[in-house]
């Protein structure tokens, strides 16, 4: 198994949130309504699963074995990913105060629609960079002892989740967004 083959395993399931958001977003464009409910619990998804889970594991595991194998943190493709996951963290922030007044106001309406697109343009771009640039570059460059310590550290992490019931919520969360936005 590649190192990074559990990372690219959670784009899918964050790229098929992200595809629902999007939805729900032309939804609110159009003037229909989307359950709070629904919308809250896409953005706590993003939140806990995409960035509390996974950008967690890159920033915490992965990102620091690449930089101990010789890959600089600044001027290269660890400065940009970490650049986007702030950058996504500042969007969620911005949709989370937005989320409140969009049944009641246009602009909030405009302002979290907008942002959504903008929040899920980013991420999908950053997914392909990773798995097209970066991920590729660390199934390379990583030797098997650091590669396998990287995936020991991944399960670690992966098994907490399951254990807390985090994952099946996720899971559940994105179903749940799917169907409101089909």
């Amino acid at each position: 198994m590649e190192t990074t083959q559990t990372l690219r395993d959670e784009h899918v399931l964050i790229r098929a949130a992200l595809r629902a958001f999007a939805a729900l977003a032309d939804k609110l464009e159009r003037g229909e309504k989307v359950p709070e409910k629904v919308a809250a619990g896409a953005l706590d998804f993003f939140a806990n699963f995409a960035d509390g889970h996974h950008h967690a594991k890159e920033e915490r595991i992965l990102f620091p074995a690449l930089e101990h194998a010789g890959m600089p943190v600044q001027g290269g493709p660890l400065g940009v990913m970490l650049y986007e996951h702030e950058h996504g963290r500042m969007l969620l922030a911005r949709l989370r105060k937005a989320l409140p007044a969009v049944a009641d106001s246009a602009d909030a309406r405009r302002e979290f629609v907008a942002v959504a697109r903008g929040y899920a343009q980013l991420l999908d771009d950053h997914i392909e960079k990773e798995n097209e640039i970066l991920f590729r570059m660390a199934d390379r460059m990583l030797p098997v002892p650091d590669a396998q310590e990287v995936q020991d550290q991944f399960a670690l992490l992966d098994e907490d989740a399951r254990a807390s019931g985090k994952l099946e919520t996720c899971r559940k969360v994105v179903e749940e967004l799917t169907d409101v936005a089909a």
